[in-house]
């Protein structure tokens, strides 16, 4: 199995004369088979790029172990998680969910198939034991179409799809079959330390209800609650709920 290191130089980023050599190998369709990843404590999960390439571990790889989405790696390797599990909403390829998965179990829900499959493909090459769920997740249970991005065989892995049709524009994506779609209050127990939520414009629909707040001197934690937010609508509708 063909194995190189992410490195990690200041910030989990690489030196870079490392990472000029690393982007023309990129560009040229050079990359190992695996990528060792560090994560702050010293210790290292594996990602593969595959075929179709995956731009996530293509990121990393020339740029440095934390490098991808910057600051957030580094923001979720520093957050003093209480008890309680780790929710991953949109776990795509499984960046986030190894990243996480030395300091507390994890909940990974990924209704995508091809991101599904290149998640459990990572997490058999380390050994690693997540709760992979197949359902999307919104603030009502049933079946609904997955949308994604359109597709061709030459393109890299598309890791993205929505619920909504608009999140990258009705005439760039296709409607895929229907989903289960999960209520997150119903299907993840309490307590949960962290919510990561990826959910391509739907995040207001999945902010957990009883999402208690931090009273450290009372030994409760509170849940941090991470999303992805393009744009103003998402946070505003959380915040007005």
């Amino acid at each position: 199995m063909a194995l190189r290191s992410a490195g990690r130089g200041a910030g989990g980023t690489l030196p870079p004369s490392r990472a000029r050599l690393r982007r023309f190998l990129a560009a040229n369709g050079v990359l190992p088979e695996w990528v060792a990843i560090s994560r702050n404590d010293g210790s290292t999960f594996l990602m593969t790029p595959g075929r179709p390439l995956d731009l996530v571990v293509e990121i990393i790889w020339t740029r440095g172990s934390l490098a991808f989405e910057e600051p957030l790696p580094a923001i979720l390797s520093a957050l003093p998680l209480g008890p309680g599990s780790v929710a991953v909403v949109g776990a795509n390829s499984g960046y986030y969910v190894l990243l996480l998965a030395a300091r507390a179990p994890v909940i990974a829900f990924e209704p995508y198939p091809p991101a599904r499959e290149r998640l459990m493909t990572n997490l058999a090459a380390n050994r690693i034991e997540v709760d992979v769920r197949p359902e999307a997740v919104s603030d009502a249970a049933g079946r609904l179409p997955l949308f994604a991005p359109m597709q061709s065989a030459d393109w890299p892995l598309e890791s993205s799809a929505s619920l909504s049709v608009e999140f990258k524009g009705a005439d760039r994506v296709t409607r895929g079959p229907e989903v289960d779609v999960v209520r997150f209050d119903d299907a993840v127990p309490s307590p949960v330390s962290l919510i990561l939520v990826d959910a391509e414009g739907v995040e207001h629909d999945i902010l957990r209800d009883n999402m208690p707040f931090a009273t450290p001197g009372e030994g409760v934690y509170g849940t941090f609650f991470i999303g992805y937010l393009a744009c103003g609508v998402p946070s505003n509708l959380i915040l007005q709920r």
